[in-house]
């Protein structure tokens, strides 16, 4: 009868204990992911966080026009809530020829060109002259990244 108390006592300790651990590292991840009223439209190295939560990216090098295949893509806004990564630019065929109707990949690179996540995205066909508004989003944070790769 000892025995089996001593090992009801170590059982509800070691219970505690992980139990403990548990409420401990969700602290932490709570803490880590909300913001402070007082960090809230700081800018960390490549993104805003606006009053709503909403993280714009602010990257130079994103903001570049970019070509592809002969068309230009201009006007790229990068913009992150509720762990949705959100990718919008304008798409121009500034040729003489139709080009477009396909699907092509976005990759988000670091300042070191390493890749953090690639986005799949279909470019509409586009006649001579012709723009469109390019709009994909793909989960998890992606606003802190420094330049965008587009790739077939």
């Amino acid at each position: 009868m000892i025995k089996k108390k001593k090992r009801r006592i170590i059982t509800i300790g070691f219970i505690t204990i992980i139990v403990l651990i548990a409420v401990f590292i969700t602290y932490l991840i709570i803490r880590k992911n909300n913001k402070k009223p007082s960090e809230l439209g700081k800018t960390e190295q490549y993104f805003t966080v606006l009053e709503d939560g909403t993280k714009v990216n602010n990257s130079p090098k994103i903001k570049e026009n970019k070509q592809f295949d002969e068309l230009d893509i201009t006007n790229i806004e990068l913009r992150e809530k509720g762990e949705i990564t959100q990718l919008i630019a304008t798409v121009t065929n500034n040729t003489n020829s139709v080009k477009g109707g396909y699907p092509a990949n976005m990759v988000f690179v670091d300042e070191n060109n390493n890749e953090l996540a690639q986005m799949g995205i279909y470019i509409k066909e586009l006649q001579p002259g012709e723009s469109t508004t390019l709009n994909a989003s793909i989960t998890f944070n992606y606003t802190n990244a420094y330049d965008i790769i587009i790739k077939k």
